[in-house]
């Protein structure tokens, strides 16, 4: 990304045939996550479950037949759900394998995406709710709210789980790597 190139320097190397080759090399700073290392597998874990749960909830949600589905602000948010669910997914995919020795575009590309894309999908999580919330209080007359009610109770669990992961990575905290003697 255009971002980063700043911590990115080509530099000519010859492979094994003799051919001259550029390659770019990471030239930045290098960045931690001030988390010990098992604390840190724990999290991902956490996130890669919790996200895995909230996708089976997402889409579990769709095939409910409620009829508060049929009306744009409860449908709607519902949707667009799935924009930032896909970019959550992303950023916890590429959530580093270690804490430590993290290039500027691991960071920004997972952790930070992780935050972004909780926080967005929490918002839209929120308004669907109140939207439905809406429908049942004040437009649902003489409708059978066997439908409405696991809507509603699905729709605050995956509001839970996205609360959780976005309150969880809130709370990492990035700092620069101390630089050693042969680094860089």
């Amino acid at each position: 990304m255009k971002r980063y190139a700043d911590d990115y320097v080509n530099e000519n190397t010859v492979d094994g045939k003799g051919r001259e080759r550029k390659t770019a090399v990471y030239r930045g700073t290098y960045f931690r996550f001030l988390l010990d290392e098992q604390a840190y597998q724990k999290t991902k874990l956490w996130y890669i479950l919790l996200t895995a749960g909230l996708v089976v909830i997402l889409v579990g949600m769709g095939f409910i037949a409620n009829k508060g589905m049929y009306k744009i602000y409860v449908a709607l948010p519902y949707t667009l759900c799935y924009f930032p669910l896909l970019y959550l997914v992303m950023g916890i995919i590429r959530l580093p394998a270690q804490a430590s020795h993290l290039r500027r575009d691991q960071v920004g590309l997972s952790l930070d995406r992780v935050k972004t894309t909780s926080l967005v999908l929490l918002i839209f999580l929120a308004v669907g709710l109140v939207g439905e919330v809406a429908y049942v209080i004040f437009f649902a007359q003489g409708v059978v709210l066997e439908k409405e009610l696991p809507f509603i109770a699905l729709q605050l669990l995956a509001l839970g789980g996205t609360m959780a992961i976005w309150l969880s990575a809130r709370h990492i905290q990035v700092d620069t790597e101390p630089e050693t003697s042969g680094s860089n």
